[in-house]
């Protein structure tokens, strides 16, 4: 393999580590924004309903239903737990005083320990299917409310990452490639030339004036 060829290979090998690793930054990077975004939009759900409960002075199931019925959001599941783990109200299950002790679950314990939590794609222990919850906890009312979205397609939908970057970087290093090429097939060539005549010149052999002209002025043969 000539020079060229091993220069052109280590480059390229360059540019595709770096692709890959800009893709999977974005990649990254995006995923961890738009969970953050989604957990952002519960967590804000939270605040106004903890609002609603402040202002009614406590914990009504009549008064929350007819607030969620409001938000006209059917798939939203709704649970309030109190710090000891004990379930005061869920949307979903009207038996919830029969709903084992919350207090271990991720997204309290986090609530909890630091104010916020949240946990994605966790399958349910009471009710069918895998959600994305998010729980707040609110000192004042002594209560953790909790969030939540089925993990559904349309929900994996809107936390997949875009694909466009993806087909740019590699647009990107497909034209680098290409001049690369160009350039390492240019230098190559006169390498060769500049090889032949050295031999010739070291061999005493007619040093032909052509041979010198096929150099182009921009690159070796100055």
């Amino acid at each position: 393999m000539t020079l060229g060829k091993r220069m052109f290979w280590s480059v390229l090998s360059m540019f595709m580590l770096f692709a890959a690793l800009f893709i999977m930054f974005q990649q990254t990077r995006e995923k961890e924004y738009k969970i953050r975004l989604q957990n952002f939009n519960l967590q804000s759900y939270n605040a106004r309903l903890d609002d609603v409960i402040a202002h009614v002075g406590k914990i009504d199931p009549c008064v929350i239903d007819s607030y969620l019925a409001e938000q006209h959001n059917p798939e939203l599941r709704v649970t309030i737990i109190e710090k000891s783990g004990k379930v005061l109200y869920d949307n979903r299950r009207k038996d919830y005083e029969h709903l084992p002790n919350h207090k271990n679950h991720k997204e309290v314990a986090e609530a909890l320990a630091k104010g916020t939590g949240f946990d994605i794609n966790r399958l349910s222990d009471n009710v069918s299917g895998r959600f994305f919850y998010s729980a707040t906890y609110f000192p004042k009312q002594g209560v953790v409310i909790r969030s939540a979205l089925p993990y559904n397609n349309t929900l994996a939908n809107s936390l997949k990452t875009d694909q466009h970057y993806i087909w740019f970087a590699l647009t990107i290093v497909a034209i680098l490639s290409a001049i690369l090429y160009r350039f390492i097939h240019r230098l190559d060539s006169n390498i060769t030339k500049l090889r032949i005549f050295a031999r010739r010149a070291d061999h005493n052999e007619s040093l032909d004036t052509e041979d010198l002209a096929q150099f182009p002025s921009d690159e070796l043969g100055e």
